[in-house]
């Protein structure tokens, strides 16, 4: 048998692949069933997407980052296997599922494929078995960095360069403002982008009487505005150079030992021989430097307590960490409606602030956290009504996502959602609004929609960027998307929210758990957007299951301040003398 194996960048109707002949076609991207309909018919044979992520494959990723923890922690007890084990994620997951894929072949199957990097998982998970016939891909040229570049826009240009260039902050430090310097006791909130900040800053605005300090280490972690309780720092300003030789060099001996026992782990002796962990050595140099940062900023600011709305991010986690090791309480939650990662990851932090009912039960029930670990903000139900269900608003929003980090198709899932839309939106005579998520590109997702809309359809087409408003929120007439927590946003402001689910493939089980919450009502396929309008007064019965993201202050100011710093935060003046003398 001849299968193809399909590169998320290559199109199976261009040059060789059509070629053929196939017997059957795997996509390693995500697309729609009509669009392999229209390929299956194209080439002749099946086209099948690649598998998804199960329990079974999340309990072999848990294994994978447990098996290194606790052998390359450094002088301040950081454990950087498992910092690192974050960045290598992607290719922990295309090992795992590659593994699931070859066990669907026969040994003499013979795979075409164009894409190099699948090319070496498959010859390390099966070697010298299954015979390649490895093609260059058709068409254009495979898009190069340079190429990629042109895509995004001058702010993220800058930033993607200080994260690869000076990641260590040598050269920020050099013109970064002057440090926050707080006289009063606050609340640390660390950040690495804009969702994390926002998040961070709703929680600390329920707490008028508490300052806060945000401390971005990025560009996209500033926020326009500021709850008069919080003060915002970069962390370069906290930056003191570059770390000693001599701790770099007991961890790198210390990894070194790690490294060799790897070959006792089926899958991480194959990411080994991939060279899949050749980048620890600077992910350590550069990471210790981000620690030294962050130490500053605990021994230089009156640091009570650490809120972290992303602890999954290794910059982020750092702050967390260190803190727990000082007697710092520590609070994590999550800056969107649900976190997969916590499938096969702990949490790192004291206690974990889930923003909902739903969040807990996904957390506890699915992720196996523990119950003593996760706290629910106190949100009431929110019932819809027939008025809200039926309301009038003046525009469909599709909530876009960044598809490609998924391997997403952005064109094939563009192609499948919006011309329904689109033909909603004119014979109900509403605008179509796509709200792009902060890691997308405006232009470039101008130049798909072009590719998959008429004329006439792009003339009703609006696009939106930003973070997502009050006005947008309350101009809609109900929105659509794959797997976006926007979904929960819409729904707990009264607008019906729809769920893109035969789309949804990543595996995580957002959609689901949205669904049996009534955040949103699931479509199945790209036919029953046409039977949305008919379908509105359906949320008339729905209750968003506690997936409010009000919140109980008491609740949190018992998170932060668990013991003697409690007094200061119900009591101003003489207990917060009473603590600093």
């Amino acid at each position: 048998m001849r299968c193809l194996l399909l590169h998320p960048e290559d199109d199976p109707l261009a040059g060789l692949w059509s070629e053929g002949p196939w017997d059957r076609v795997v996509d390693l991207g995500i697309a729609g069933p009509s669009t392999y309909k229209m390929w299956s018919k194209a080439l002749g044979c099946e086209v099948e997407p690649y598998p998804s992520l199960d329990q079974l494959d999340f309990a072999t990723l848990r294994q994978m980052h447990a098996f290194g923890l606790g052998q390359v922690v450094d002088e301040q007890g950081l454990d950087w296997w498992d910092l690192c084990c974050v960045r290598w994620l992607d290719q922990f997951v295309d090992l795992v599922l590659t593994a699931k894929f070859v066990a669907s072949l026969a040994s003499t199957d013979e795979i075409g494929l164009a894409s190099e990097r699948y090319a070496q998982v498959l010859e390390a998970v099966a070697p010298g078995r299954i015979p390649r016939i490895v093609k260059q891909r058709p068409g254009p040229k495979p898009r190069s960095p340079f190429g990629r570049l042109r895509k995004l826009s001058l702010r993220q240009l800058l930033e993607i360069l200080g994260d690869k260039y000076d990641g260590d902050y040598k050269w920020r430090r050099l013109i970064a403002p002057a440090r926050a310097n707080c006289r009063r006791p606050v609340v640390l909130l660390p950040s690495a982008y804009g969702n994390a900040s926002r998040t961070a800053l709703v929680l600390a605005a329920s707490l008028p009487n508490q300052e806060f300090l945000l401390v971005g280490t990025r560009r996209s972690a500033r926020v326009d505005s500021l709850p008069q309780n919080t003060k915002w720092a970069w962390l370069s300003s906290y930056a003191t150079g570059q770390p000693g030789q001599d701790e770099i060099r007991g961890l790198l001996s210390r990894w070194e030992r790690l490294r060799e026992s790897l070959t006792g782990h089926a899958e991480l002796k194959l990411l080994r021989g991939m060279g899949c962990f050749d980048t620890f050595p600077a992910h350590v140099q550069e990471g210790l430097a981000i620690r030294d940062c962050w130490t500053s900023v605990l021994d230089g600011e009156p640091i009570v307590s650490v809120l972290c709305a992303d602890e999954k991010n290794p910059y982020t986690r750092i702050p967390v960490l260190l803190a727990q090791k000082r007697g710092i309480p520590t609070v994590a939650c999550h800056h969107g409606a649900l976190d997969g990662r916590y499938l096969f990851t702990d949490v790192c932090a004291d206690q974990f602030l889930a923003k909902s009912e739903m969040e807990w039960d996904y957390l506890v029930n699915l992720c196996r956290m523990s119950e003593e670990v996760v706290r629910v903000a106190s949100g009431p139900r929110v019932p819809f009504d027939g008025c809200q269900a039926t309301r009038g608003g003046n525009a469909i929003v599709f909530f876009s996502e960044p598809y490609e980090a998924f391997n997403g198709r952005t064109r094939e899932v563009y192609a499948e959602v919006l011309p329904g839309l689109s033909r909603l939106a004119k014979h109900h005579s509403r605008q179509l609004i796509i709200k792009l998520h902060p890691f997308e590109n405006l232009r470039e997702c101008k130049r798909i929609a072009d590719l998959v809309l008429s004329r006439g359809d792009r003339s009703n087409l609006k696009f939106v960027t930003g973070p997502l408003s009050k006005e947008l929120v309350g101009d809609a007439w109900f929105s659509v998307t794959v797997s976006s927590s926007a979904a929960v946003d819409c729904a707990t402001q009264g607008v019906p929210a729809f769920l893109c689910l035969w789309l949804d493939r990543y595996g995580f089980g957002y959609g689901e758990q949205f669904v049996k919450f009534g955040a949103a009502l699931p479509l199945r396929a790209a036919e029953q957007i046409s039977e949305i309008p008919s379908r509105l007064r359906d949320f008339a019965k729905q209750t968003v299951g506690d997936s409010s993201s009000n919140l109980d202050p008491e609740l949190l100011r018992k998170m932060l301040f668990p013991n003697a710093v409690a007094s200061y935060a119900s009591n101003a003046g003489r207990e917060e003398e009473k603590m600093w003398a």
